[in-house]
């Protein structure tokens, strides 16, 4: 018989009524089936055949159902897929990518639309072409050997690093993994034991009982437990332990995110307040930037803690945010200063402190950048803070801001070379600098001065 010929057989015994409604009956248990996360459109067909028997249903009407149940399910575990980003069934993950995102945005309908007509699309093209296509497919897969097997594996890896996003080591090693695991026990194909080692306990292989992480975390992941030589369901009170460990690591994945989410928030706010500085006066902004680094460094010299070495790198990124609230006429005048416009720029610090202040995380950076102008004398602004009243980031800021700014250019003078600068830092230090911060950025920048180019 010709594929046409058994085509049009095969549609006259399926539009019957009765095995139209076992159809749809297959699809809606199909469905259900797809929708529960592990058992999967094979699990569920191999689950109803011994019912579909036992009930005497006409052959040809359970073997509809069943197809019917198969496909159900492929759209059940779509349907999860797309509303909680949980996958019923292993061929629905890939429409969590777009589907859930679809489904975020409040089109959760149009994906379902699409998930279900792409599938009844791709399936019936899929049986057409199985039906035309089945003697050449079958002397090709005939023809498929050892060689072909490694192909079709490192084109399986291969999608799996595209598919990785940012880490594709991290995915790399999970495959590795996976392939080594799945290499233990008795091959399904040959019948041949590999790397059992003489012992009969790894003939079949690894077990493991899979615990979904809450569906809260967006199902970041599983807890995978080796169950050793015990078959069948895991007892109740092992499930209750899996259950409560993967609660745990619910907890703690979710907290880490939260924590990660609040630092690029805030990073983001530091970046959001360099721009607006940017806007006001570009060489502030640019002469903030490259002063980060070498504040960071003296900090690290002087033995600061890692979280006071933090709030000196955020005070020198923002320690002259304050000018945003000075009139740019003053900021970029090429002359001499007068008083009043002297003792308006001498209010930037505590301007600058009230700007950021609000912003929890940047509390220590606040008190850096109100005192980062208060000289060792007792003659710096707006506190008149003298010696060890002075916070060691603010000294630290006041020493690398006078050489970065000593050594760039401006409209009306010439930068000085860094000898010239180190020169000045030496003869101020005790009145303006802190000796101790003199010693360690002159030795800084003198290691940059003779590194090799």
């Amino acid at each position: 018989m010709d594929p046409v010929a058994g085509l049009g057989l095969g549609f006259q015994l399926a539009l019957t009524p009765t095995n139209l409604l076992f159809a749809l009956v297959g699809c809606l248990v199909g469905t259900a089936i797809g929708v529960l996360p592990g058992i999967g459109p094979v699990s569920g067909v191999a689950i109803l055949l011994p019912v579909i028997f036992a009930s005497r249903v006409d052959p040809t009407s359970g073997m509809i159902m069943l197809a019917a149940v198969y496909y159900g399910s492929q759209y059940g575990g779509s349907t999860t897929s797309i509303l909680i980003n949980t996958p019923g069934e292993s061929s629905s993950v890939m429409t969590c990518l777009d589907g859930y995102a679809m489904a975020k945005k409040g089109r959760a309908g149009p994906a379902l639309a699409m998930a279900a007509i792409a599938s009844f699309v791709a399936g019936t093209l899929a049986v057409l072409g199985l039906m035309l296509l089945a003697p050449p497919l079958t002397e090709f897969a005939l023809g498929f050997g050892p060689h072909e097997n490694a192909a079709l594996m490192v084109l399986g890896l291969t999608t799996l690093t595209r598919l990785a996003g940012k880490s594709v080591l991290k995915a790399l090693l999970m495959a590795a993994f996976g392939l080594l695991l799945g290499t233990v026990g008795i091959d399904s194909m040959s019948g041949t034991p590999r790397f059992t080692f003489g012992s009969g306990a790894l003939l079949n292989g690894f077990d493991f009982a899979v615990v979904a992480i809450g569906e809260r975390a967006a199902n970041r992941g599983a807890v995978i437990v080796q169950r050793g030589p015990r078959r069948g369901r895991i007892s109740a009170r092992d499930e209750q332990m899996l259950l409560g460990i993967a609660d745990q690591a619910l907890l703690a994945i979710t907290n880490r995110a939260l924590v990660d989410e609040q630092q690029e928030t805030f990073l983001a706010t530091v970046q959001a307040l360099g721009n607006a500085l940017d806007l006001k006066d570009a060489y502030t902004h640019d002469h903030a930037q490259a002063l980060v680094g070498l504040c960071t460094e003296v900090a690290e010299r002087l033995g600061m803690p890692a979280t006071e070495v933090r709030d000196v790198s955020f005070a020198a990124a923002l320690h002259d945010i304050g000018k945003i609230g000075i009139p740019t006429a003053i900021l970029n005048k090429p002359g001499p200063l007068t008083a009043e416009e002297r003792e308006l720029i001498e209010t930037h610090p505590a301007l600058g402190a009230q700007i950021i202040e609000p912003v929890e995380a940047l509390s220590g950076a606040a008190a850096l950048v109100l005192a980062c102008h208060e000289h060792w004398d007792g003659s710096g602004y707006p506190l008149r803070l003298r010696g060890e009243e002075i916070p060691l980031g603010a000294r630290v800021i006041l020493a690398c801001d006078a050489y970065d700014a000593m050594t760039s250019d401006r409209v009306y003078r010439k930068g000085m070379s860094p000898a010239e600068a180190i020169v000045e830092l030496r003869r101020c230090s005790g009145t303006d600098f802190d000796p101790q911060v003199v010693d360690v950025l002159v030795a800084v920048v003198s290691a940059a001065i003779d590194a090799p180019a």
